[in-house]
C-alpha cells in the first residue's frame, strides 16, 4: 500500500501531503487506468472513511462520469449510454486490473460524437431555419438520453434556442421584430462551433474527469486535480496573488471579456484596458494564444499561470480598434476577500461586516508558527472601529461564504468568546481533538447575529455552530451547506494532485452538521429553499455520524430564542417583500426540476420577459426604513480613497440598505437587545 510520508506546510500555504519521489515520479509517466488503480489505492490507504471498492462504488464512478462531460446529456445518444452502461457494475473491476477497456471507450465514441454535432451545426441551413412552429428544448433533470435522430434535433433545437437568447438580450423593452436575424444564427452556430473546437482541443478531458469522478465516488470534496485546477484552488484560499488586475467571462457571443478591473492593479493602472475590452490574444515568452476560440477555463489558465510574469494583451475596444497592452503581475489584494464594516444606525446602532470567504496569508514565521494574517486578524481591527462608534450590537453576514480556512474559522470565534472548546476534530488514525480558543478574553462582548444561507458552507458553518453552541450568537437566515469535513491536498506528482478527504469536525457536544447544515435560530424564506443545493444532494456524500469525546466549554445565559422567533415569524409572515420571496422560490423549483420552452418567437418572447421579470423581482426595490448606513467615521478624514472606491462604496451601503434579509436581522438584533435590558 502507498504510505504517506510527511504532511509540510508551504509556501504558498496548503497543507500538502508529499508521496515519495519513486511514486511521484511514476504516476507522472503512467496511462489513465494505471494512474486510476493507484488513485483508488492511495485514497483507500489515507481517506477518513473509505468506500469499499464494490458494485456501489462502481456505480458512483459511472454516474459521476458521465454527468461530468455530458451534464446536458446532448452528446451521446441513447444507444451509446445503453452501451457503455454495461459497465456501470464493472467499473471497480476495470479500475483494480489495470484495464483501460472501459476509459478508452468514452474517449473515443466521445470525440467521435463530438465531431459528428460539429458536422450536424455546420449543416444547418440559417435559410431554412424558422421559429413560427412549436418546437422546444426541454431542461429536465431526469431526462433520459435521446436517441440518434432526436439527437440530431436537438441540436438544431438548441441553436435555435441560443439565437432566440441572444436576438431577445440585445434587444430593448419596445422591440417591434418578428424573428431572428440570419447573422443572429450564424453567430450562434459559429459559438457552437467554437465550444466543440475547443472542447476538442482538450485531449485530456475525458481522462481528467474520469480520475475526478473516481476520487468523488469516495465523497464529494476528494477531486483529482490537474496542475491549472490546483492552481485555481490555492488562490482561493490567499488574501494575497500575483494577478493582473483584471477578471474576465464569456460574454453572449463567448468572446473573453473583461468584466471587472481590480482597483490598483497592473490594468487599472494602465489606464489602457477598460471593462468591456474584449481579449483578441495574450502573448507571454514569445508564445502567442489566440483566444477568439478558446474555453473560459483555459483562457483563466494561461493568464494565472505562473510560467508568466509579464504578458503582452491585443485587446478590441467599444470602438472596434485594435491595441496592445503590456502588464506585469503584482501581488494585490484579491478584491473578493477584503473586510470593510459599516453602521447601521437606527433605533439601535448596530455594526456590520460581510465576510465573502475565510481568507489567510498563510504567512510562517521562521518557526513554522502561523502569523495571524487572515480575516480574523482583519475583522478585530474593523471592530476597534466599530466599538469607536459605540455600536449596540454586531452583525457578520457569512452567506454565500463557501468556507476556505478552519484555522481562520476557529480564530475569528476566539474573537467573540472568553476561552474554551469551539469544535472537535477528527482524523483517520488519530484520536479526537479538542480545537480550542486558547486566547483568554474577547476582543467584542455585546450581542451578536451571524447570517447565513445554503451557500455557508464549511469555515462558515464550523464558526455558526461554534457561536451557537456558545450561546453566543443568533444564527439568522436559512439552512446551511451541510459540509463538515476536511481536506488537504496531496500532490501525485508534478503535474497531478488529490484533495482528500482526512477527518471531520464536530460541534462541542459531539454532534455534526455533516450533511443537514446548522440550522438557523431564526429562519427566514430563501429563494433557494426549495432547490437541491446541498451537501446532501451528492450521492456519495459521508453521512451524519456523532462522536464521543468530552470537552470543556463555557456558554453563556441561554439566548431568547423562542421570543425571537415569534416576533421574527410576525414580522415575515406579512412583509409583502417576504411573500414575495416564497413566490419566486416556488418559480425557481418549477425551472429548476423541469421546464419545456417553445421556440416559437412570441411565444419564447412571452417567456423571456417573465423570466426576467421574476429575476428583476429578486431585486426589488426594498429600502429599509428601520436605518440607515455609513461607513465608521474613525481614520475616515485622513483615509484617501480613488472615484472608483467611492463609487462602489456607494454602491455597497445602497445593497445593504435594500436588503430585506439584512433589514429583518437587524430587527432580529434590535429584539435581543431590548430582550436583555429587562
Amino acid at each position: 500500500m502507498l504510505k504517506l510520508i510527511n504532511i509540510r506546510l508551504t509556501k504558498r500555504g496548503l497543507l500538502l501531503g508529499v508521496f515519495s519521489i519513486s511514486f511521484m515520479l511514476s504516476f507522472g509517466q503512467i496511462n489513465t487506468c494505471e494512474k486510476a488503480k493507484l488513485l483508488v489505492e492511495s485514497i483507500t490507504e489515507n481517506h477518513y472513511n473509505p468506500r469499499p471498492i464494490d458494485q456501489q462504488f462502481s456505480e458512483y464512478t459511472f454516474d459521476y462520469f458521465i454527468d461530468l462531460i455530458d451534464e446536458q446529456k446532448l452528446i451521446f445518444s441513447k444507444e451509446d449510454y445503453i452501451l457503455l452502461a454495461e459497465y456501470k457494475l464493472k467499473l471497480s473491476d476495470e479500475i483494480l486490473n489495470n484495464n483501460c477497456e472501459f476509459i478508452e471507450l468514452v474517449n473515443t465514441l466521445y470525440f467521435r460524437r463530438l465531431g459528428e454535432i460539429k458536422s450536424i451545426i455546420k449543416k444547418i441551413d440559417v435559410t431554412k431555419v424558422e421559429f413560427k412552429s412549436d418546437d422546444n428544448v426541454v431542461f429536465d433533470k431526469q431526462q433520459a438520453f435521446f436517441s440518434e435522430k432526436e439527437r440530431i434535433n436537438n441540436w438544431t433545437n438548441w441553436i435555435k434556442f441560443q439565437a432566440l437568447t441572444n436576438h431577445f438580450s440585445k434587444v430593448d423593452s419596445v422591440d417591434n421584430s418578428t424573428t431572428v436575424s440570419k447573422s443572429t444564427i450564424e453567430q450562434a452556430i459559429e459559438v457552437q462551433s467554437c465550444i466543440m473546437d475547443g472542447i476538442i482541443k482538450d485531449s485530456d478531458f475525458v481522462y481528467e474527469s474520469y480520475l475526478n469522478a473516481i476520487a468523488q465516488a469516495f465523497d464529494p470534496h476528494t477531486n483529482y486535480f490537474s496542475v491549472n485546477k490546483k492552481e485555481s484552488f490555492e488562490t482561493m484560499l490567499s488574501k494575497e496573488t500575483k494577478s493582473y488586475g483584471i477578471e474576465i467571462a464569456k460574454n453572449a457571443v463567448e468572446q473573453i471579456e473583461v468584466v471587472k478591473l481590480l482597483p490598483g492593479g497592473p490594468a487599472w493602472r494602465s489606464n489602457l484596458i477598460n471593462e468591456g475590452d474584449v481579449l483578441l490574444s495574450v502573448k507571454g515568452n514569445n508564445e502567442k494564444k489566440s483566444f477568439v476560440c478558446i474555453s473560459l477555463q483555459e483562457a483563466t489558465y494561461f493568464i494565472n499561470s505562473t510560467d508568466y510574469s509579464t504578458l503582452t494583451f491585443e485587446i478590441s475596444k467599444k470602438n472596434s480598434q485594435n491595441q496592445e497592452v503590456i502588464l506585469t503581475k503584482e501581488n494585490i489584494d484579491v478584491e473578493n476577500n477584503i473586510i470593510q464594516s459599516y453602521v447601521l444606525e437606527g433605533d439601535k446602532k448596530i455594526g456590520y461586516i460581510y465576510l465573502p470567504s475565510f481568507y489567510t496569508a498563510m504567512e510562517m514565521d521562521e518557526n513554522s508558527y502561523f502569523l495571524p494574517n487572515g480575516c480574523a486578524n482583519d475583522i478585530a481591527k474593523e471592530l476597534f472601529k466599530l466599538k469607536r462608534e459605540g455600536i449596540d450590537g454586531l452583525i457578520i453576514d457569512v452567506r454565500n461564504n463557501g468556507g476556505g480556512s478552519m484555522l481562520e474559522a476557529v480564530r475569528l470565534s476566539g474573537v467573540f468568546i472568553d476561552y474554551g472548546a469551539v469544535a472537535i476534530s477528527d482524523q483517520k488514525n488519530e484520536k479526537p481533538q479538542t480545537i480550542k480558543d486558547m486566547d483568554r478574553g474577547a476582543a467584542f462582548s455585546k450581542p451578536l447575529v451571524i447570517m447565513v444561507n445554503g451557500f455557508s458552507a464549511s469555515a462558515s458553518e464550523l464558526f455558526a455552530a461554534a457561536m451557537q453552541d456558545q450561546n453566543r450568537a443568533v444564527v439568522v437566515g436559512s439552512t446551511t451547506f451541510g459540509k463538515a469535513t476536511m481536506q488537504r491536498v496531496m500532490a501525485m506528482s508534478e503535474e497531478d494532485y488529490l484533495k482528500i478527504t482526512l477527518g471531520k469536525f464536530f460541534r462541542v457536544n459531539g454532534k455534526s452538521h455533516q450533511n443537514i447544515g446548522v440550522i438557523p435560530d431564526v429562519e427566514l424564506p430563501s429563494y433557494y429553499a426549495k432547490l437541491d443545493m446541498r451537501e446532501s444532494m451528492y450521492p456519495s456524500v459521508l453521512g451524519n455520524t456523532e462522536i464521543t469525546h468530552k470537552t470543556y466549554y463555557y456558554p453563556r445565559k441561554e439566548l431568547p430564542i423562542a421570543s425571537l422567533k415569534e416576533l421574527s415569524k410576525t414580522r415575515v409572515d406579512t412583509n409583502e417583500y417576504f411573500i414575495k420571496v416564497n413566490t419566486i422560490a416556488d418559480y425557481l423549483y418549477e425551472q429548476e426540476n423541469y421546464v419545456s420552452i417553445s421556440l416559437n418567437f412570441n411565444k419564447f418572447k412571452l417567456y423571456y420577459e417573465k423570466r426576467n421579470l421574476q429575476y428583476d423581482e429578486m431585486t426589488d426595490t426594498f429600502k429599509s426604513t428601520s436605518f440607515t448606513v455609513h461607513n465608521p467615521s474613525y481614520l475616515s478624514d485622513i483615509r484617501q480613497e480613488t472615484e472608483t472606491e467611492i463609487m462602489i462604496n456607494k454602491q455597497t451601503i445602497k445593497n445593504i440598505e435594500n436588503s430585506i434579509f439584512i433589514s429583518e436581522s437587524y430587527n432580529v438584533i434590535s429584539d435581543l437587545i431590548n430582550n436583555q435590558k429587562h
